[in-house]
């Protein structure tokens, strides 16, 4: 019988011993049948081994490397070159504590009624039937780290999971180290200083860490008191809500924190000093890349975003270079999902986005792997394909790092636990850094748009050309005569003085077109000063509302999304009410709102939000009421907007998912044979595909932080992965957006996933984030075309790709080059 009274870090086979004594036991591994892979490209500690074999047997990897010998009586199995890694390991997720579909019965992952309580334990609170679970597992991750949220100061205690298994004693990793969650900044400030306790501050918050830890030390030196003086015949000195901190001051536990500033990571550092303890490390810690030298000196782990931010003021200084910043300067750096803030599926493109911006290949994989399993004390047991550890890995279809790249075969302590029956992808094996190869000639280029001078006449060579649906033009030539398009074409002729901007063989396009994110009214949408804000009142008022009247033009999303080569955002007011209001096209170059030149087309759209998000109050609480008002008010033509989308001079644009939301929506067109619609969301659209095509309404798929399904709530459990190849055979017109203003900056790496997944050809996914557009909503943007005014990105090379960089982006009489992400 083995008694766990405490757990700790360890290695297989030690023990401890303390007052009382703490034995853990081994894993409890199948016998199984030994299975020999080779001709394998392996990913192992810092280097990339080409035809490599793995050997294991009963759950442990025995042998791995170059020439390893073939046991006798085992046969073996070529993978034709894949990718193997470690399994991938989410060291921040809610899996089961925040489960799906989202709803008020299935969120567990804060017991928000008191800021201290790290007596509570995730396990508590975990559904091991969380419909997430076997999608997460057929991203590549193999192990979760399971974490109560960030409401409370101490939020509670975690536990680490592999995910297999259909209960929690089957997930649950049997020896995992005890693990607890603390939070530093707006979370606790926000939910206690809401509810005028303590903290409403982060002074209240340093407190609040001051005190539970002193009171831990109190009993710390009881219980050493006690051993030391045998005191058998009394009871043990124990307090359930401190002994999770005593651990932390024995350094017997985990410490993960929650810290997004500096200052917080600070005081939590300050803290730690003064009571002897250790923090494992900081999460989200969005601006932990100002602070290399101490997070190092402090052997904390940064787990991180690779790009995600801007969602509140704690996460408004990032930059993408953040990863590549912490790894070269020693800290620790782990990439995590904070599911299902980020869908944990994808924790391998969080990788993937990380090495664009700068990390190296094995910083990268290291970050989903080796890392996060030494933070979460299990380094011993997983994270890389060491002998002797858990045969946890992943066969990849293509190298693990390009776009779009999936898992074959999943094993989990020898176990394949997945099998996706798709081809290897040889031409895919290797990828290739991103460099520029623009050369500019007669012209200083500027790299900001702030700093943009008027560049009114020049001309782009040795570009691929796609200018529109029917044109595409290799090795071709743009002039450009005081903003204006003069010449397109294979051989242009023009002055030998002109500026000159050569491509290279890199890839020219329209400017993308963001429709769903709302650039130039949400700066930082917790704060009221940094956004629009809502407005409130009569559907006649609501639809009157111009966005245009609320843009401002100097944010860093702009900026960020123009980086990303979007050059146009269709944006609608920021609302949830039914009625959103009418949507205005501009250039996110501008630099205030009295340029008329900035603004392309007022108004655009109507918009409405149909569903879920539209329930406030009164019939419009309903969704059937929701309809009712939306049909009284177009058969009334209640106000100008109505008119204008009853007569066609504008399309509907309906925010909504749900495929009988969007069958109710089409059946208007039977009493409004002019209306155009367009379904901004669409996540179940594709079961309409059919029906949306005879009305020609189009879709643009989108939701708040990617394109691609999501099933996370009851309006979209029947999203498929194969949403937009149905909707294109069915001959619907097809766009893409993505709703979260720090995320858009994604939006062509989300459509070069749709076509690599659905063989799309590379003309089809530009027209979905650019022609198509424009089309949808009738502006005179999306293409390249001579008469009109220049409004084009240049890239390095498939604009669809991580492999590409932005090199150019020119609209009107400015050209910027090579603009830096943030």
């Amino acid at each position: 019988t083995v008694v766990i009274v405490l757990s700790v870090v360890l290695t297989r086979g030690s023990t401890t011993a303390v007052c009382p004594e703490a034995i853990l036991p081994e894993p409890n591994y199948p016998n199984q049948t030994s299975i020999y892979f080779s001709n394998i490209t392996l990913w192992l500690n810092g280097t990339l081994l080409h035809n490599a074999s793995i050997l294991f047997e009963n759950g442990i990897i025995s042998s791995v490397g170059l020439d390893i010998e073939v046991p006798e009586g085992v046969t073996p199995i070529s993978l034709n070159g894949a990718h193997v890694t470690a399994g991938i390991v989410d060291m921040h997720s809610h899996l089961g504590v925040y489960g799906w579909p989202d709803t008020w019965a299935t969120s567990d992952g804060n017991e928000a009624t008191n800021p201290t309580f790290p007596q509570v334990r995730s396990i508590d609170g975990f559904d091991p039937h969380d419909t997430a679970k076997d999608l997460i597992l057929s991203g590549g991750v193999t192990t979760s780290q399971i974490l109560p949220g960030s409401a409370n100061v101490m939020g509670g205690q975690a536990f680490q999971i592999k995910m297999r298994g259909s209960s929690t004693e089957e997930m649950r990793i049997k020896n995992g180290p005890v693990a607890l969650k603390m939070a530093c900044g707006e979370n606790p400030k926000r939910v206690y200083g809401s509810q005028g306790v303590t903290p409403a501050s982060r002074m209240g918050i340093g407190w609040e860490f001051r005190r539970k830890f002193s009171e831990a030390r109190d009993l710390m030196h009881l219980q050493d008191e006690y051993c030391r003086s045998s005191k058998s015949n009394s009871p043990y000195p124990s307090d359930i809500s401190l002994d999770p901190l005593v651990s932390i001051l024995r350094k017997e536990a985990i410490l993960n924190i929650h810290c997004y500033k500096v200052l917080d990571m600070e005081m939590a550092i300050r803290v730690s000093q003064e009571f002897g303890f250790k923090i494992s490390s900081f999460h989200h810690a969005i601006e932990a890349w100002k602070i290399p030298d101490l997070l190092r000196e402090n052997n904390i782990t940064v787990a991180t975003f690779a790009d995600h931010w801007g969602f509140k003021m704690e996460a408004y200084e990032a930059t993408t270079k953040a990863p590549a910043i912490l790894h070269e300067a020693g800290v620790k750096l782990a990439l995590k999902s904070d599911h299902p803030v980020l869908f944990a599926k994808e924790l391998i493109y969080e990788a993937q986005k990380a090495w664009h911006y700068g990390l190296n290949e094995f910083g990268a994989i290291d970050s989903v792997t080796r890392v996060p399993a030494e933070a979460i004390g299990l380094g011993f047991r997983i994270g890389t394909l060491d002998e002797g550890k858990d045969a946890d890995f992943v066969i990849w279809d293509r190298h693990p790092l390009a776009l779009a790249a999936k898992p074959i075969s999943i094993y989990i302590e020898g176990l394949e636990v997945y099998k996706n029956d798709i081809p290897l992808q040889p031409s895919k094996f290797s990828i290739s850094r991103p460099v520029s190869n623009l050369i500019t000639t007669d012209i200083e280029c500027p790299t900001s748009y702030q700093a943009a001078s008027s560049i009114p006449s020049y001309a782009i060579i040795q570009a691929n050309i796609y200018a529109n649906p029917t044109t595409y033009i290799p090795n071709g030539t743009v002039v450009v005569v005081n903003g204006v398009v003069t010449c397109l074409s294979l051989n242009c002729n023009f002055p030998p003085s002109l500026p000159t901007f050569n491509l290279q063989g890199g890839t020219l396009m329209p400017g993308i077109i963001s429709t769903a994110a709302p650039l130039g009214l949400v700066e930082v949408g917790s704060e009221s000063s940094a956004r629009d804000g809502t407005a409130s009142g009569s559907i006649a008022d609501l639809s009157e509302i111009v966005a245009m009247d609320g843009i401002f033009m100097s944010g860093k999303h702009n900026y960020a999304a123009w980086a990303g080569g979007i050059t146009t955002s269709v944006t609608s007011p920021d609302s949830y009410f039914l009625v959103k209001g009418l949507s205005t096209a501009f250039h996110l170059l501008g630099s205030v709102v009295l340029d008329d030149e900035t603004f392309i087309q007022s108004p655009v759209a109507l918009h409405v939000n149909f569903g879920d998000d539209a329930k406030n109050g009164g019939l419009s609480n309903s969704i059937s009421g929701q309809l009712s008002l939306l049909r009284y008010a177009m058969e009334r033509q209640i106000t100008g907007s109505f008119s204008l989308v009853i007569n066609g001079t504008i399309p509907l644009a309906v925010h909504t998912h749900k495929a009988d939301h969007i069958a109710s929506i089409l059946k208007l067109k039977n009493t409004f044979p002019a209306l155009r619609i367009i379904i901004i969301g669409g996540a179940e659209a594709h079961l309409l595909a059919p029906a949306i095509a005879r009305s020609n309404t189009a879709v643009i798929l989108s939701s708040e932080t990617t394109t691609r399904c999501t099933p996370s709530f009851f309006f979209n459990l029947r999203c498929s992965p194969d949403g937009p190849k149905i909707l294109l055979a069915a001959g619907v017109k097809l766009g893409f957006a993505i709703d979260d203003i720090g995320m858009v900056r994604n939006l062509r790496f989300d459509v070069g996933w749709a076509v690599e997944e659905f063989q799309m050809n590379l003309s089809e996914g530009i027209g979905a984030l650019t022609w198509n557009i424009a089309d949808m909503f009738g502006l005179n943007a999306g293409r390249i075309s001579v008469g009109s005014s220049a409004d084009f990105v240049g890239y390095s090379g498939n604009p669809l790709s991580l492999e590409s960089l932005v090199e150019l982006v020119g609209v009107r009489e400015t050209v910027v080059c090579l603009p830096p992400p943030l």
